[in-house]
């Protein structure tokens, strides 16, 4: 279930895009790869790179596996892990 929290955090909404898009990568089963999200994102590389490091800093997502940058996997945590 999409945690409604990350509405309340004054994220930039690259920030919140790209929350939700790891959230419908995740809901329909597909794992939540760089490339994945890259096929997806409406904005350019940097930008996306920039909106991972700011989910990462908030413990929003986490690295599941890495072993190419292009092939990293990520998970979404729950609320309770988030650094808010």
């Amino acid at each position: 279930m999409m945690n409604q929290e990350i509405f309340k955090l004054n994220l930039e909404v690259e920030d919140v895009s790209l929350y939700l898009l790891c959230y419908g990568l995740a809901n329909t089963g597909n794992s939540i790869s760089f490339s994945d999200i890259l096929s997806v994102w409406n904005g350019d590389r940097k930008s996306m790179e920039k909106s991972i490091g700011t989910l990462e800093a908030l413990n929003i997502l986490s690295v599941h596996e890495a072993e190419k940058k292009e092939n990293t996997v990520y998970y979404l945590n729950p609320l309770e892990k988030w650094k808010i």
